[in-house]
């Protein structure tokens, strides 16, 4: 297959990884990168010898792009998707894929009405080790899975970052990392059947949220705690453990390991290597786009990782349990 033109619409601190990580996908061609703000967009084409643009119509006319990473701020995931989908491009969008259902409920709906590909960045399922985590669980190897751990924490100053204006960011460390933790999860274990969530003490002098526990239920009694906090770390090797009557499973960042009940140890995998899973992730969507291979996140994930979110800041709200319908897509 022939090279989509691509290009990258925000140069915030991700794009450069992705960038980085374009260097071994054969089915784009980086042709342009975008962003109002002219010094850092013209810096960073520089750098990549790629034409910068601050107009999106400036970028459509000159590169004549054919799909489209939109790393923009969320608040701007729904117009600038909108729009490319309007001008003919598939899209790739950053996580959060919207602040909120019926944002993304339009996405998806510009994305069929234009007949092409809408989808969000998800690089865990991209991660190698996580894969076969998966495929170890549902071969049975940890028996009848009782409780999963997932932790996204570090502690990193968020003062005049966009991800802690709620303006921007539509929220803080939840809305920020939530959607990791909420795709990586169903993906192990299935649709979320509900969700309760307490909000930490505000460490960092923020108007968002710098510290949220999350509880996750699923079908089969299975019980997911996911830790999120930008003001902590827990200084662990494992991002992911779940535990089963038959052995415990860990995912770390340096490697995985599968213990036995049996006493049985086995290592697998060679951690989380984050250049390698954008890049993979780069590579499925432009076989998506091309129409050569089919889409890892369904409508429904899409969705999901926005409706779970919200019920966590419903549960965050009203201090209770909340239900979850993943069905209403």
């Amino acid at each position: 297959m022939s090279a989509l033109r691509f290009a990258i619409l925000g140069t915030g601190r991700i794009a450069s990884d992705y960038l980085t990580a374009l260097e071994g996908v054969p089915e784009l061609e980086l042709v342009g990168l975008c962003d109002p703000r002219q010094e850092v967009v013209q810096a960073l084409g520089e750098r990549w010898a790629v034409p910068a643009f601050t107009l999106r119509e400036d970028l459509f006319e000159h590169t004549a792009v054919e799909a489209v990473l939109v790393a923009a701020p969320p608040a701007l995931h729904e117009e600038l998707s909108v729009d490319c989908l309007a001008r003919g491009a598939h899209v790739l969008c950053e996580k959060p894929l919207a602040l909120d259902s019926g944002s993304g409920l339009r996405m998806l709906e510009a994305a069929e009405q234009a007949n092409l590909t809408l989808t969000m960045s998800a690089k865990f399922r991209h991660v190698p080790d996580l894969i076969e985590a998966k495929a170890r669980i549902e071969s049975g190897q940890l028996g009848r899975m009782a409780i999963a751990d997932n932790v996204f924490a570090s502690s990193v100053s968020m003062a005049g970052r966009w991800n802690s204006d709620p303006a921007i960011g539509g929220g803080g460390v939840l809305m920020d990392n939530g959607t990791h933790s909420v795709d990586l999860m169903r993906y192990l274990f299935g649709p979320v059947q509900w969700v309760d969530a307490v909000e930490g003490p505000r460490i960092q002098d923020l108007e968002v949220e710098d510290s949220v526990r999350l509880c996750l239920g699923f079908a089969g009694g299975l019980v997911a705690r996911v830790d999120l906090s930008w003001s902590f770390s827990t200084f662990d090797d494992w991002y992911v453990a779940v535990h089963g009557d038959q052995g415990s499973l860990r995912l770390g960042w340096r490697g995985s390991l599968l213990q036995r009940r049996d006493g049985t140890r086995q290592e697998f995998g060679v951690g989380y290597r984050k250049i390698q899973a954008l890049g993979r992730q780069l590579s499925h969507f432009g076989r998506l786009a091309a129409g050569k291979e089919e889409a890892l996140l369904a409508r429904e994930d899409l969705m999901a990782s926005i409706r779970v979110v919200e019920a966590a800041y419903a549960s965050l709200e009203s201090g209770r349990r909340v239900e979850i319908l993943e069905s209403a897509t």
